[in-house]
C-alpha cells in the first residue's frame, strides 16, 4: 500500500481497492450481498470508503448510488478511481446527517461504518428519514459476541461503538418494523473453517456465505466475520431504548476500558522515553 493510501485508509481501516487480498474480497462479499437487493434501486452506500463497493453496486445494475464518507481524502480517490455516470460521492459525517432528500431512497446500504459512529441513534434517526416508505437498509457490523472479541473491539481506536449482534438487532427493531439477521463466513470450499491469509489461496467475493439464522443464535455464534442485518419499513419514530443494546454485564465493559486505558498510557510513556533516549544520544554525538 503506497505513503498515499495508508494516509486516506486510516492505517489500513479502510479498504483500498489495489490491496486484492482475502480482506478486500471479504469486504466485497458484503457488496455483492446487497447487490441482489439493489438491482434498478437508487441507493446511498453510508461509509462507502473508497468507492469499490458503490461501483460494484452499479456494475450489478443499481439505478444510481450515492457513496458518503467523512474523509476527503477517501472522497477524492472515490472520484478519481470510481467515476461513473450512475455514481456520486459526497463528504459528510454520518453521525451528524445524510445529505440526500427525505423519502428519496430505496435502500441504505452500510458496511463496517456504524461502529465508528457515536452518535448511532441520530444516524439511524436519519435513515428512516432519506428511505421511502417501503425502503430496505443492509448493514453489517462485528460480530461480537464474547468477552475478548468485545476487547479486541474497545483496542480499536477508530471503533466507537460496541455491541452484540442481539444489541444491533434491537437497535434496528425499534427503528423498522422488519428485521432479518445474517451470519457472514467463509463458503464451505474453506472445509478448516478458518481465514484463507496463505498468498497460494484464491479467493474471490463469491466464497462467502450469508446464513439467514435467529438472532438468538448469532449471538452465540463464534464462526462469524460480522453480522449482516436486512430492515424493513421505517418506523415514523423510533422506540424507546431496551436492555438488549448493552453487552452482558459479566463481560465487565468498564473494566475492560480502564485496562485499555492505562496499557495506551504505559505504552505512551515508553514510547516517550525511547524518543527522549535517542534525543539525549543524539545530543551527545553532535557535542562530541
Amino acid at each position: 500500500m503506497s505513503e498515499f493510501e495508508t494516509d486516506f485508509s486510516d492505517d489500513g481501516e479502510r479498504v483500498v481497492s489495489s490491496q486484492k487480498d482475502w480482506n478486500y474480497y471479504s469486504h466485497l462479499s458484503v457488496y455483492r450481498f446487497a447487490s441482489l437487493y439493489t438491482k434498478g434501486l437508487r441507493v446511498v452506500d453510508a461509509g462507502c470508503g473508497t468507492g469499490y463497493g458503490a461501483s460494484y453496486l452499479v456494475r450489478s445494475v443499481a439505478k444510481h448510488v450515492t457513496g458518503i464518507e467523512v474523509s476527503e481524502k477517501a472522497i477524492s480517490y472515490c472520484r478519481a478511481h470510481f467515476s461513473e455516470p450512475a455514481t456520486d460521492f459526497v463528504v459528510a459525517d454520518l453521525s451528524i446527517g445524510i445529505p440526500v432528500p427525505s423519502g428519496s431512497v430505496d435502500v441504505i446500504f452500510s458496511s463496517q461504518a456504524m461502529e465508528h459512529l457515536g452518535d448511532i441513534e441520530n444516524f439511524l434517526s436519519e435513515f428512516r428519514r432519506v428511505l421511502k416508505p417501503g425502503g430496505l437498509m443492509v448493514v453489517a457490523v462485528p460480530a461480537i459476541v464474547s468477552r475478548e472479541q468485545l476487547e479486541e473491539n474497545i483496542w480499536n481506536k477508530f471503533h466507537l461503538i460496541n455491541l452484540t449482534p442481539l444489541g444491533w438487532y434491537t437497535k434496528m427493531r425499534r427503528n423498522f418494523a422488519r428485521a432479518h439477521a445474517f451470519s457472514h463466513w467463509p463458503s464451505k470450499r474453506f472445509s478448516d473453517g478458518t481465514e484463507p491469509h496463505t498468498e497460494d489461496t484464491t479467493i474471490r467475493e463469491a466464497d462467502f456465505d450469508f446464513a439467514a439464522a435467529p438472532i438468538s443464535a448469532l449471538n452465540i455464534q463464534t464462526k462469524t466475520l460480522n453480522t449482516v442485518l436486512m430492515a424493513k419499513r421505517p418506523r415514523r419514530r423510533a422506540r424507546p431504548p431496551h436492555v438488549d443494546e448493552f453487552v452482558p454485564y459479566a463481560w465487565g465493559e468498564g473494566a475492560i476500558h480502564a485496562k485499555v486505558r492505562r496499557e495506551e498510557t504505559g505504552l505512551l510513556r515508553w514510547k516517550l522515553s525511547q524518543a527522549a533516549q535517542t534525543d539525549a544520544v543524539s545530543a551527545e554525538g553532535a557535542g562530541s
